[in-house]
């Protein structure tokens, strides 16, 4: 624990200086720090040097402290970032930033600034490239608050900075000092996704930065055309050998039309008399070699050093006068060549680009950024009357009416076919192959074996490599479930629910990840969030925050795209309104949009929904109950202990190429094991518990277990009266809610109530129901 240092009065004894030091040495071995001294706020050691690896507890404890008046942590080495809050008006913005960041109320990582004007959180994040991505590369971010923030701005610091520590002096006098208790352990992960919920609420953010034009979807498509006019040039002029092997390589990705093409090439050069069967077999042979290296880029290149030049069409005239004049319908063929179209979804149409059956959607911004680069790329002697800046300047003053819907409409709208699951198989689709599942196995296929298209989101960034290797997340789920093998199987089912994109009659459910411990809902951390992040890796899953979202708010479901196959409403609070979501189950979705069309996803197009709560859906009625599917989560993980601390890194960003592999087959077989089984069944261990205590009061589930046994028959006015005696929070209480509770009681413990009067008196007694759901007779009645 940190020791006290006295008020900073512009002298320091040996003492404190000592004290500092110990402070510093104490921090650094509890809470894995990188720590330094400090006089005010400036370091007394060139630190630098100390940014990537950090300071370690050796090196510190032989620095000289001997003016320090405090020490500072480093951000960045082991994972340690913060945020740090300037002029901070009102103490409730840390509760608040708190809660959005999903961390507990009573977070110790939380310090008040020796200003006395500003506190920092600290955690730790293992996300930094997904903020370069977002932000650009920094190692401070600040961000203007927004104008009801209770502060000025804020910034989070990830790398190459340091903080002032807590027992630290300020140079104004005041001390840091944590806000609570102080910690016992490092601070907690921050994950990306829970921090940008927190800057979106609270800041002022700069737009999301636009594709760069090196993306796959705005690069000039290769036509065919392309191709066979590239191949006819270099026929009549290639001398090496070396060059026709290369050639053949670059159309081995084109398969079929690559092996005729190559047949065509090699017999219109007449240095070559091989037979159509010899060239056909080299191709076959150059295909078992291929490694992916050469590509039709690389016949470009080499049609282009016998002075080939890609033909191309200007979408611009020159008239009598000298003036230039964009042609539209030239710009229209352009796109359509290119890919191109529009894709009708319910009465709304998108603007796609389709490259190599894979879908893009894509902005007019982007269709802009294409046109420049296409411009950009046509040969010098094509501008002969004018020039590039010209014409670019052009094409900017009548971007207005180019780059307009209007004009977009007149683009070709094309019935697009995708290849989608169906009621036996299912598909995922990797870098390097796509991968067909059924309940009998799985196999990789090449791409060419595909028939129809994908969207881009579906597309995995990494390869598949089949593997034996156990994964992790397979012990995850295993204790997550309690070690019992019924219910994890259970857990798998779900997962291969949630992935087969098919959606059949009687799939109307929603996927409830809940606690299995009975509380006020102030747990949670059992692992849940990583269960439907899992979800993530390999389907376009939109997370919604279920604590604050509204079903009548605009656009409340905006984020949800034709591609999103899964809506996780994320730690939804108690009394989510679960029946505003019947008709997006059984029937689809309507999606709206700020300044576009809504757009209708029916049943069989709708994403699937889970939502991860640590209380139980309102409702106990059967339209409820049948569309729910509820999966328990143990406490063995839980705020004090997390996967990393039992698998000794993080989940997803700290895995290596071979971990993926391994996740990747378990979770394959997950749909493999629902395909050939379906949902699997398990004895809930605390849902109805937790049900009837939420429907009635926690007093009430032991107080009927005491006083009623099933079959007798009871006075209800008297048995309510004993109750509000035993309970007097409920004295209030109505005879008719007591009624209610009774009912509960018995649907969530499969009884029945029989009801009867006897003049003034009311009476019941608890019935067994068989399994057919019928009243059991009972020798007692």
């Amino acid at each position: 624990m940190l020791e006290k240092i006295k008020e900073y009065d512009g002298e320091k004894s040996g003492n404190d200086v000592k004290i500092i030091k110990v402070n510093a040495v104490n921090a650094a071995k509890l809470y894995g720090l990188s720590c330094m001294p400090v006089e005010g706020k400036r370091p007394l050691y060139t630190w630098e040097k100390y940014q990537e690896n950090g300071i370690s507890v050796e090196e510190l404890s032989g620095m000289d402290f001997g003016c320090a008046t405090g020490f500072a942590a480093l951000m960045g080495p082991g994972e340690v970032a913060s945020i740090d809050f300037d002029k901070l008006e009102d103490w409730k913005e840390i509760e608040r930033a708190l809660a959005l960041m999903k961390l507990p109320p009573d977070y110790r990582w939380v310090v008040k600034s020796g200003s006395g004007k500003g506190a920092h959180i600290y955690f730790k994040f293992a996300d930094g490239e997904m903020l370069h991505k977002r932000f650009g590369k920094k190692a401070v971010y600040k961000f203007k608050a927004q104008p009801k923030a209770g502060f000025e701005h804020l910034e989070v610091r990830i790398s190459r900075c340091y903080n002032v520590f807590p027992s630290s002096l300020h140079p104004s006098g005041g001390k840091y000092e944590f806000a609570g208790a102080e910690p016992i352990e490092a601070p907690e992960y921050l994950n990306y996704s829970d921090l940008m919920e927190y800057l979106t609420e609270a800041c002022e953010l700069p737009e999301t930065p636009k594709p760069v034009n090196t993306e796959k979807k705005l690069q000039i498509k290769t036509t065919i055309a392309d191709l066979e006019d590239a191949l006819i040039h270099i026929a009549g002029n290639l001398e090496s050998y070396d060059e026709w092997i290369r050639v053949g390589f670059g159309l081995c990705p084109l398969e079929e039309v690559g092996e005729n093409l190559f047949v065509n090439f090699s017999k219109a050069n007449t240095k070559y008399d091989d037979t159509e069967e010899a060239i056909r077999k080299k191709f076959r042979d150059l295909k078992k070699d291929y490694d992916g290296r050469i590509t039709a880029g690389t016949i470009f290149h080499i049609a282009e050093q016998y002075g080939w030049k890609r033909k191309v069409q200007p979408y611009w005239r020159i008239d009598e006068k000298s003036r230039i004049h964009i042609i539209l319908p030239r710009i229209k063929k352009i796109l359509e060549e290119q890919g191109f179209c529009m894709y009708r979804v319910d009465k709304t149409y998108l603007l796609v680009r389709v490259v190599d059956n894979v879908v893009y959607e894509v902005t007019p911004h982007e269709v802009k950024d294409f046109i420049q680069k296409y411009t950009d790329e046509i040969p010098i002697e094509y501008f002969e009357g004018t020039s590039v800046e010209t014409v670019e300047d052009l094409l900017m003053k009548k971007a207005g009416q180019i780059f307009s819907d209007g004009f977009y409409e007149f683009l070709e709208a094309k019935p697009l076919k995708f290849a989608e699951d169906g009621d036996d198989y299912g598909y995922f689709f990797f870098k390097n192959c796509f991968v067909k599942v059924t309940k009998k196995g799985y196999e990789q296929k090449e791409y060419n074996e595909l028939d129809g298209c994908i969207w881009a989101s579906q597309k995995l960034e990494r390869d598949f490599d089949r593997t034996f290797k156990r994964t992790v997340m397979a012990e995850f789920f295993y204790n997550t479930q309690g070690q019992d093998m019924a219910r994890h199987n259970a857990m798998r089912s779900v997962i291969g629910f949630l992935l087969h994109r098919k959606k059949k009659a009687g799939d109307e459910k929603a996927v409830i990840f809940i606690d299995e411990k009975i509380s006020d809902g102030q747990y949670g951390r059992s692992g849940k969030g990583i269960t439907f992040k899992a979800i993530g890796k390999l389907r376009n899953v939109v997370e919604i925050d279920g604590r604050n979202f509204k079903f009548g708010k605009s656009f409340a479901f905006q984020r949800v795209n034709p591609d999103t196959e899964v809506i996780a409403f994320d730690d939804a609070e108690k009394g989510f309104e679960f029946d505003k979501l019947f008709s997006v189950l059984t029937d689809g979705i309507m999606v709206e949009k700020k300044n576009q069309k809504e757009m209708y996803l029916e049943y069989e197009r709708a994403p699937k929904v889970v939502i991860t709560t640590n209380f139980t859906i309102k409702g106990i009625d059967d339209s409820t109950l049948d569309r729910q599917i509820i999966i328990e989560f143990t406490d063995h993980y839980n705020r004090k202990h997390k996967p990393h601390h039992e698998f000794g890194k993080l989940f997803f960003t700290q895995w290596n190429s071979e971990e993926w592999n391994a996740f990747d087959c378990y979770m394959i077989d997950c749909l493999r094991m629902y395909l050939e089984n379906g949902l699997q069944s398990y004895q809930p261990i605390n849902l109805n518990k937790k049900l009837l205590v939420e429907s009635t009061c926690e007093y009430f589930p032991a107080f009927v277990e005491e006083n009623v046994v099933v079959g007798v028959e009871y006075n209800k006015f008297d048995l309510h009266m004993q109750f509000k005696d035993e309970n007097p929070d409920y004295k209030e209480q109505k005879q008719a809610g007591f009624t209610r509770w009774l009912k509960t009681y018995a649907k969530l413990n499969d009884l029945r109530v029989i009801e009867t009067h006897s003049g003034k008196e009311k009476k019941f007694r608890f019935v067994p129901i068989d399994e057919e759901g019928k009243q059991a007779i009972n020798p007692a009645a």
